[in-house]
């Protein structure tokens, strides 16, 4: 249905986010799911896991994604050159999508944990359908508009995955949202500051500097000031740390 040249694109401005979230991912399940597992007759006690898991988490993976949004096309020039410069569009695109990574990670592990694998199942026949039907909706519109609309969809995943704890540790994917909503907000204003780096020289490096500095400080600087930052944060890093190395 698309070109060669068009699904080349697309595939190399999904990478980068894609292998970073997959490094999240495979880190983060191996720390949560263990932890999970010891506690999965401790309904309180896995909410409040859950809890603060996703936000130390999300806290990271947000700034992430939108630091990948706001240098994405001075990076696809730095490492793949101009001819590649299409595939920016496609980086981005998928950034909206990849920071919800861990919701499902999370979701679908506290399932399994449970032994709720029978939820596990219907869940991911249900959305493989209703993926396919969106596809097939929407892919004459050409690919850039099937892949935000496959985006958009992902927040629609997240309500699907997290239905089911709603009833098995009292964790509706609403107060998911809810309290992650700060820090989507803290980027929004990050990527918002970053835009007055169009009235320096257009440089490619020192636009990638420039952008990713100052979304890193605003965003922690305005966390810092509203206490965003989770108060655990550093002992869930040293995790990460000591599960990477391993």
């Amino acid at each position: 249905l698309f070109s060669l040249d068009t699904l080349s694109f697309y595939r190399k401005g999904r990478h980068l986010p894609a292998l970073g979230m997959h490094l999240i991912n495979n880190t983060v399940g191996g720390v949560l799911f263990p932890a999970f597992t010891k506690i999965q007759d401790d309904k309180p006690q896995m909410h409040e896991l859950a809890r603060r898991g996703l936000k130390n988490i999300m806290f990271l993976v947000v700034p992430a994604m939108g630091i990948f949004f706001v240098i994405a096309q001075p990076l696809i020039i730095i490492l793949y050159t101009d001819k590649w410069l299409p595939s920016a569009i496609f980086l981005q695109i998928c950034c909206f999508s990849f920071v919800l990574a861990p919701f499902h990670t999370m979701n679908l592990q506290i399932m399994t944990a449970c032994g709720r694998s029978d939820y596990y199942l219907y869940i991911e026949i249900l959305k493989k359908i209703e993926l396919l039907i969106l596809v097939f909706l929407t892919y004459r519109f050409g690919i850039i508009v099937m892949t935000c609309a496959v985006a958009t969809n992902s927040y629609l995943m997240v309500i699907i995955n997290g239905w089911p704890n709603r009833k098995l540790i009292d964790y509706p994917p609403w107060s998911q949202f809810m309290d992650v909503l700060p820090f989507f907000l803290l980027a929004v204003a990050a990527a918002g500051v970053t835009q007055i780096t169009r009235l320096l020289p257009q440089n490619n490096w020192l636009l990638l500097f420039m952008n990713a500095t100052i979304f890193s400080a605003v965003y922690l600087g305005l966390a810092a000031l509203m206490r965003q930052i989770p108060a655990d944060l550093y002992t869930l890093a040293k995790q990460l740390k000591s599960k990477i190395r391993k």
